[in-house]
């Protein structure tokens, strides 16, 4: 008789986490669709349009000071040089010293990015990994980095990039 009352008890047991399941699914369900409302917000940018070599390529901007500046400046065209054999960037002066005022005093550019080298006002494109640099002020990302990497790269002479703003 005992294990009879033992085999009910183990099967209301099994039946009601069975039960607390059926009804943690909904919950959850109710939590994800809870969540999706939520969403993460990214900082917010602006978008721009480079064309190099006749390739278009597109671009975002931060918020920062100096992004503001540059972006206010636009449409515009630059010649582009290198640096130097083997640096993985290419620069170009600026006829307008940017306002760095809020900003990190430097930063470690990734390849793809948009900068601003404030020591000597130019514009400067990565193609290639770099150290962190005190005066690199980043401006900005190319969407398709790998492309833009590439693109960038194979400018070996002094080339014309034209920046319009989206």
């Amino acid at each position: 008789m005992k294990i009879k009352w033992f085999l009910i008890g183990l099967s209301l047991v099994g039946l009601s986490g069975c039960a607390a399941q059926s009804t943690a699914k909904p919950a959850s369900a109710s939590s994800t669709a809870a969540s999706t409302k939520t969403s993460y917000r990214r900082p917010a940018t602006t978008a721009i349009q480079v064309t190099i070599a006749g390739h278009r390529l597109k671009a975002h901007l931060s918020q920062s000071q100096p992004a503001k500046q540059l972006r206010r400046q636009l449409p515009a065209t630059f010649r582009f040089n290198g640096m130097g054999a083997g640096d993985p960037e290419k620069t170009s002066d600026l006829k307008q010293v940017l306002r760095v005022n809020h900003t990190p005093s430097g930063a470690n550019p990734r390849p793809g990015d948009i900068a601003y080298w404030s020591p000597q006002p130019r514009l400067v494109f990565y193609w290639g990994d770099v150290a962190y640099y005190q005066g690199i002020h980043v401006l900005g990302h190319f969407d398709q980095r790998r492309r833009a990497e590439k693109l960038i790269r194979q400018q070996h002479r002094p080339f014309t990039v034209r920046i319009t703003a989206e």
